[in-house]
């Protein structure tokens, strides 16, 4: 939610514009576009574990990367919420969709806040 309002992203558009633009980029322009990105990134690798975090996410939680690797980004998920994100998450992975949910985050001062997800499966052809 922003604003008190729910906000959709068009996560096939998106995945769509965004392997345009990588196939554009050198590898440096793309690592510089990610980190600089108004947005929190995070990234799985193919056994569904969390293998990179931008710094919009890093900067957010208050960890290093070493940190949020693997499964310990779910530390920081409101336990209340955990087992369902961590069960959504794990399902769209195994059926290879893409998937939004909203689930509270701690922020690096302790508070939670309501973010939403999006889950996007990028093939990208080298």
């Amino acid at each position: 939610m922003i604003n008190g309002q729910r906000r959709r992203v068009r996560t096939p558009e998106f995945a769509h514009r965004f392997r345009r633009i990588y196939n554009q980029l050198s590898r440096n322009e793309y690592r510089i576009l990610v980190e600089q990105a108004a947005v929190m990134i995070w990234r799985i690798s193919t056994n569904a574990e969390c293998d990179y975090c931008n710094n919009g996410w890093l900067q957010f939680r208050g960890r290093r990367l070493g940190q949020e690797y693997g499964y310990q980004w779910a530390e920081g998920v409101y336990p209340e919420f955990r087992r369902r994100c961590l069960a959504t998450y794990l399902d769209a992975f195994r059926k290879r969709v893409p998937f939004e949910m909203e689930y509270r985050l701690q922020r690096h001062d302790g508070e939670y806040r309501w973010i939403l997800d999006t889950f996007t499966l990028l093939t990208v052809t080298a």
